[in-house]
């Protein structure tokens, strides 16, 4: 299944192995096999879904919003990319904000990561206290602690915002729990980027 239309919500009957790849504008399922180390989510036996809320490219069009999924494992969100709006598309589809507590960030390209900074000030202004997980490349801590910096004259959050690089250039596992394990993929594209 491909997807590229802003808010459609995939869901995967329990019961059903699934192989999801995540990058950029969309997604593919491939059932019944499953590549090794080239995978982002692997599920099994767990109901999920996954809602676009921007499959937009760099330039805006009408209707059409940045990159950013909601892939949502046992009520938790896992938020994929963070395009500008992304705010207002998690309320629009009922994603609930304040249960995200993983981010993964693709590359640095600003319709892939700008909407973290103002998701990042939101939760500031709403008493976060849980930490913050984000994956991404490695300079997306820097850019995120000038944000803050800058914005506030001082890099001091109410929760513990931690920061995991990405390898560009290798697969590897990047997150694990009992719901979901989270690879990375090299991607060809106009910076380093992970799927």
């Amino acid at each position: 299944v491909y997807c590229r239309r802003p808010g459609n919500t995939v869901v995967v009957l329990r019961g059903s192995p699934v192989f999801i790849y995540v990058a950029g504008a969309g997604f593919t399922t491939h059932r019944g096999f499953v590549l090794p180390d080239v995978h982002a989510f692997f599920i099994q036996f767990m109901s999920f879904k996954v809602t676009i809320l921007g499959s937009n490219s760099a330039m805006p069009a009408n209707g059409r919003h940045p990159s950013a999924q909601a892939v949502t494992i046992n009520e938790n969100p896992y938020l994929v990319d963070c395009g500008e709006g992304t705010q207002m598309q998690l309320m629009q589809y009922k994603v609930k904000t304040a249960r995200i507590d993983h981010i993964f960030i693709s590359h640095l390209h600003g319709d892939h990561y700008l909407g973290l900074l103002p998701l990042i000030d939101s939760y500031v202004l709403t008493n976060r206290t849980k930490p913050l997980h984000i994956f991404g490349p490695q300079l997306l801590q820097e850019v995120v602690e000038a944000h803050h910096k800058v914005s506030t004259q001082r890099f001091q959050l109410p929760f513990k915002l931690l920061f995991y690089a990405t390898n560009p250039h290798h697969t590897g596992v990047i997150f694990e729990n009992n719901d979901v394990c989270v690879s990375t993929l090299p991607m060809k594209h106009g910076l380093e980027c992970t799927g």
